[in-house]
């Protein structure tokens, strides 16, 4: 059991109260007040700091991680002049150590050629922690020219357990007609040692993409 504490400070001329709520998005906790709150809302006078309370009580057991979305809110007064709606979101990670799970891969791929040759890859956490990804992709030819783009993963390449993240890649110019071998390479972890490396053969025809075949080989 850890007791804690947020600290709220006040930077208005007027009193201001802010609320807290939160979601509980751990996957099948063993118990459903492992965070608990003694109080959701306080108010904290001008220039002071306000405190609210919570603890952190993982059961015995528990595997994997723990995560809760905290969200904190001013309350506004219409009358109050000058005062604006302020809201904060604070992601709680706990891992019970010792039990952690990693696995992903690359659970669907996209291609297209229209304007620019892109595609959309569908990464799948199958694990029970958080993972960070990043990734990238080398298109070759048969006659073996190369082009390289790395991959645009939203949200700093967070992947919650039992979730998904969508990533693009663009090669910024149209290929030409013929046949292709795309891989795609992902390195994740906080050390970035959990690799997941996928090899796709696609041709191309009247610029219209063709998949062939798909290999993978995770880490």
């Amino acid at each position: 059991m850890s007791s804690n504490k947020y600290y709220i400070t006040n930077h208005y001329s007027v009193p201001v109260t802010v609320e807290l709520k939160w979601n509980d998005e751990t996957i099948n906790p063993q118990s459903p007040t492992w965070l608990t709150f003694e109080n959701t809302e306080v108010t904290v006078e001008p220039n002071k700091t306000g405190t609210i309370d919570f603890t952190v009580n993982i059961p015995e057991g528990a595997e994997g991680l723990y995560y809760a979305r905290i969200l904190f809110q001013n309350k506004v007064d219409p009358s109050s002049f000058g005062v604006l709606s302020i809201s904060y979101n604070f992601p709680l990670r706990i891992i019970v150590d010792g039990t952690q799970h990693y696995e992903y891969s690359v659970d669907k791929v996209e291609l297209f050629n229209n304007n620019t040759f892109h595609c959309a890859i569908l990464l799948i956490n199958s694990g029970n922690v958080h993972l960070y990804a990043e990734g990238s992709i080398e298109v070759t030819s048969e006659d073996g020219t190369r082009y390289t783009s790395s991959c645009k993963i939203p949200q700093t390449g967070l992947i919650l357990p039992q979730k998904s993240l969508a990533c693009t890649a663009d090669l910024g110019e149209v290929l030409p007609d013929g046949r292709y071998t795309i891989t795609m390479s992902f390195v994740a972890g906080d050390d970035k040692s959990l690799t997941c490396t996928y090899n796709l053969q696609f041709s191309i025809q009247d610029g219209e993409v063709s998949l062939m075949e798909i290999e993978t080989d995770n880490e």
